[in-house]
């Protein structure tokens, strides 16, 4: 079999392209790709643990653990302890984040239109899903 015939060499070159799209928008807001995607979770649901942050990402805590902790240096997000269980440390958004959630949402759309701009509808559809099954 020739290499470029090779599923991991063919999703390899798609994933470089992609990510470096996706680093070069990130870096515009001061953010690295992983950081977007934890802030995205964190717009959709305030108040995930970094426990529930992990699950729906598949990150492992101790990776999510630095990236919280830069985001909250950063001024991005904050924990706050849980109301329900003083054990539980819940993120939030801050501000300062809020502030650019248009900027953040409207980069990853762009993003997305252009990596996705030579397919038709049903083939865009088509991909997500089959990206979807691979990842379970």
């Amino acid at each position: 079999m020739h290499y470029k015939d090779c599923i991991m060499f063919q999703m390899a070159k798609a994933y470089q392209r992609v990510h470096a799209e996706f680093k070069s928008g990130a870096a515009e807001l001061g953010l690295t790709p992983i950081q977007c995607l934890v802030l995205q979770a964190v717009f959709e649901e305030p108040g995930l643990s970094s426990g529930e942050i992990g699950q729906r990402l598949h990150i492992d805590s101790a990776t999510l653990s630095g990236i919280l902790e830069r985001l909250i240096e950063r001024g991005w997000v904050v924990k706050n302890t849980s109301a329900k269980d003083r054990r539980v440390l819940e993120i939030h958004p801050t501000e300062q984040a809020m502030e650019q959630k248009t900027a953040l949402d409207g980069m990853v759309e762009s993003l997305n239109e252009k990596v996705l701009a030579s397919f038709r509808v049903e083939e865009k559809m088509l991909l997500r899903r089959m990206l979807e099954d691979l990842a379970q």
